[in-house]
């Protein structure tokens, strides 16, 4: 009895630290679903790594080159959604917060609800269909006129090419399903095949890199994925696809009134961001050479990282917000986002606090390495500029949630500025001059102002 008793408390005592993991990790709202989120990228980050030291070992330098020119053009299919990724769970959201999965699998509730999403959805598929051919014809005869003028002798980059822009163009028309499910808030099975895809990828390519597959590693996963989604999708919802595929249109969601609108300013604000974060490294580069621009680019792509890890955090979170919204539960959304956005922040603020002790550890002890980024200073007001960049995203989260976007106009003029900030400063005083002046209007113009605006629309939207 005494032996069985003592079995008992040792037991108790060992569960007690997952007792407290489990609570904590509930108090800051980080469910299954987040934590899946959080390995994906964690593993996109690892596998990146070990994939560009396997090419490194493996590959000529040539066809490192063609690997990663692939790579950019396909990149450049982001064109063919002119920002829609970004708008199809807010939407969809907004609708399913009236509608739910029934016991046989096919949506039920709401019959306007019903009308709008099924509408929604049959737009998306048209919209990604049209995309997804326009990439294929597109990037196809572009990267073969491309990869024709410079082709370099012993490699075969002809059908590789063809198949991958192919593959890549039928993977773009996935893309907006994945979308349109995670706004219907199918939330663990997106984050649970994106992070069975990303793992079954990278393990295919290392396979491919030691098997000599040369550039069709680019080729064989994605069609994999590819297979993968389809099959994984038309077994679990085929009946959801098909009850939405049978509703008659009384009501819809219009593009031009409704969706283009908050589009068009979606992508004025991505290219915004986009505009910044191109031009850092190149105005080095110009004014004070590649040892420079070397190491501002390094410590950029380090640090960038750093949002990133704590907005998946929340990515997974983005439809139950919006839900929030459409069902105008506005204290328990305003409570909700107050505890995610502290779990974001802690998150944020424990990576920035890592980089920056790893940095001055470098420079202390004089490592070989510490020539290769910028100094602890520069880093440490780059590390506080994300942070602040940081809070920022997360408003626009928020206010995104209803489906608006009023910070377009500030992230052009924040983004001028700082253009001009990184130009003017950044040819004169080096990677500290550009980090001092981008710093400088974030805090002095973008932050006041987006709080500004953030406060106001909030109370008038919540009041109407």
């Amino acid at each position: 009895m005494n032996g069985t008793g003592m079995v008992l408390r040792v037991c108790a005592a060992l569960s007690q630290p997952l007792v407290f993991l489990r609570q904590l990790l509930h108090r800051l709202e980080i469910d299954r679903t987040a934590i899946i989120a959080g390995m994906g990228r964690g593993w996109q980050v690892l596998s990146g790594f070990v994939t560009m030291l396997l090419i490194v070992s493996f590959f000529t330098k040539e066809m490192q080159g063609y690997y990663y020119t692939f790579a950019t053009l396909m990149s450049l299919q982001f064109i063919a959604e002119i920002g829609l990724g970004h708008v199809i769970v807010q939407f969809a959201s907004h609708e399913w917060a009236k509608l739910t999965i029934n016991n046989t699998g096919k949506v039920s509730g709401e019959p306007i609800a019903q009308s709008r999403l099924a509408s929604f959805m049959r737009f998306i598929l048209a919209w990604y269909s049209i995309g997804a051919l326009a990439s294929i014809v597109g990037l196809g005869a572009g990267g073969y006129l491309f990869f024709s003028q410079s082709s370099s002798a012993g490699v075969d980059w002809y059908w590789p090419w063809i198949f991958m822009s192919t593959v890549t163009g039928l993977y773009f028309l996935v893309i907006g399903v994945l979308g349109f499910l995670e706004g219907c808030n199918q939330v663990a099975f997106v984050y649970r095949y994106r992070l069975i895809q990303g793992v079954a990828s990278s393990a295919i390519v290392w396979l491919l890199i030691f098997l000599g597959a040369g550039l069709w590693i680019t080729v064989i996963p994605a069609a994999m994925g590819l297979v993968l989604a389809a099959v994984l999708m038309l077994r679990r919802y085929r009946t959801f696809f098909a009850s939405l595929f049978t509703v008659a249109i009384s009501n819809r969601i219009h593009w031009k009134e409704e969706i283009w609108p908050f589009q068009w300013r979606i992508v004025i604000s991505l290219l915004s961001g986009l505009f910044i974060n191109s031009l850092f490294t190149p105005v080095m580069f110009h004014y004070h050479g590649a040892v420079i621009a070397g190491q501002t680019g390094l410590t950029l792509a380090v640090i960038t990282n750093l949002p990133v890890m704590g907005l998946v955090l929340i990515q997974p979170k983005l439809p139950l917000i919006a839900m929030m919204v459409a069902a105008k539960d506005y204290e328990r959304l305003d409570r909700f986002f107050r505890k995610i956005s502290i779990t974001v922040l802690s998150v944020g603020f424990l990576g920035a606090c890592a980089v920056f002790i790893v940095v001055y550890w470098l420079y202390a002890f004089g490592s070989g390495y510490s020539s290769r980024i910028l100094s602890p200073l520069a880093t440490g007001l780059l590390l506080l500029m994300i942070m602040v960049r940081l809070v920022l995203q997360l408003q626009r989260v928020y206010l995104h949630a209803h489906k608006k976007e009023p910070l377009m106009w500030l992230s052009v003029a924040a983004g001028l500025a700082m253009g001009l900030s990184i130009w003017q400063l950044g040819s004169r005083y080096a990677a500290m001059g550009a980090v001092s002046g981008c710093l400088a209007v974030t805090l002095l113009i973008e932050l006041p102002w987006s709080s500004k605006i953030f406060s106001r629309k909030r109370q008038e939207w919540h009041n109407e």
